[in-house]
């Protein structure tokens, strides 16, 4: 039978993972791999499942600041140091990850993160390096690896930090917007309810987390909103509910008008859950964006309208005291090196797949 390009190449990046998962991992049967996940069979539904997923959701956010490492970091690792704990896993699309990755990296493309199949190649021995284009897809991905027990950390910036070569599929702004910035503070003006939960049918809240985030990855929804549509509805119709997660010192020397503040940590709070409305885009201002992302993860899983503000306040506002973050700049990016995968997309598979 011949295969498609695109079945072929998910075909040898499934074989990558399995085969390449520390470049000597697990054995795996080519029959075994499959783009859909397990079938559910004769599970008996958790009760519960909002508290249940909420709770572990908080758990993750007061452990997990900070989960991010730096380009450069990740260059002595992985290339420097050839350190065996950790894994690369990139999570751009196929085509764009076979022109150019870092070295020894596996793909699992952005809707596959939460497939069965795909987690169950994943190493729990190993820290997972996530990279995406620009950081705000793999700040998606972290949480729910790390509530299913995986050891994952997001790359600022993604492959737009790595490298400036067209590779990385994506550039990085070189100036800020410089909005405005305020210190005078807003509370929430109501108590909201939670938003609507559809339970599911699973027998633990991981497999519930796990399916929540493959049913927001299935909707299509964006990942960011960017800041000019934010500051364009500002004392307008207010069509997105700013929530900024920095700490309470830097909110108060500077954040966006209208925006209230929840830290980061305590976003899965009952109490701050009560600040935020069910029924409107609420954008989260952290610092970066990779940390809006997480914490956009994590609300859209319990069922809101969440998104990361793009690249967070560093793009914002170029004031780097008043945001507590350097503002933006491509100036910084160095060219690190990528190699390019060595497949025939035309060929059927002879064998499985190596390290690239």
């Amino acid at each position: 039978m011949k295969l498609s390009k695109k079945s072929l190449l998910l075909f040898l990046i499934s074989l990558l993972i399995i085969f390449s998962a520390g470049c000597g991992g697990k054995d795996g049967q080519v029959e075994d791999l499959y783009i859909e996940d397990r079938p559910v069979e004769n599970v008996i539904a958790i009760k519960n499942q909002f508290n249940q997923l909420l709770d572990l959701s908080d758990q993750y956010l007061k452990e997990s600041v900070n989960r991010t490492i730096t380009a450069d970091e990740v260059y002595h690792k992985i290339v420097i140091e050839e350190s065996p704990d950790y894994l690369v896993v990139d999570i751009r699309s196929a085509a764009d990850y076979s022109k150019g990755a870092i070295k020894t990296a596996v793909n699992i493309p952005l809707e596959f993160t939460a497939n069965t199949y795909q987690l169950a190649s994943l190493p729990k021995d190993k820290t997972l390096i996530v990279v995406c284009y620009t950081g705000h897809m793999a700040g998606h991905t972290v949480p729910l690896w790390n509530m299913l027990g995986y050891d994952a950390v997001t790359m600022l910036n993604g492959m737009a930090g790595w490298t400036k070569s067209e590779v990385a599929g994506s550039v990085l702004p070189t100036t800020t917007f410089n909005f405005p910035l305020t210190t005078v503070s807003t509370e929430a003006q109501a108590k909201f309810a939670p938003p609507a939960f559809v339970d599911e049918t699973v027998g633990s809240v991981y497999e519930l987390a796990r399916l929540k985030s493959k049913l927001f990855l299935e909707s299509g929804k964006e990942l960011v909103i960017r800041p000019a549509d934010v500051q364009t509805n500002i004392g307008s119709e207010n069509q997105y509910y700013v929530v900024d997660i920095r700490t309470a010192d830097d909110y108060n020397k500077g954040h966006i008008q209208g925006a209230i503040h929840i830290p980061y940590e305590a976003l899965a709070e009952r109490d701050s859950l009560e600040k935020i409305p069910a029924d409107k885009p609420v954008v989260l201002a952290g610092y970066h964006g990779t940390d809006g992302a997480q914490a956009a993860r994590v609300l859209n899983q319990l069922g809101y309208d969440a998104y990361s503000l793009l690249y967070g306040m560093r793009l914002w506002s170029d004031n780097s005291a008043r945001i507590g973050y350097t503002a933006i700049s491509a100036e910084v990016i160095t060219n690190l090196p990528t190699v390019e995968l060595k497949y025939d997309l035309d060929a059927s598979p002879a064998g499985s797949a190596g390290c690239s």
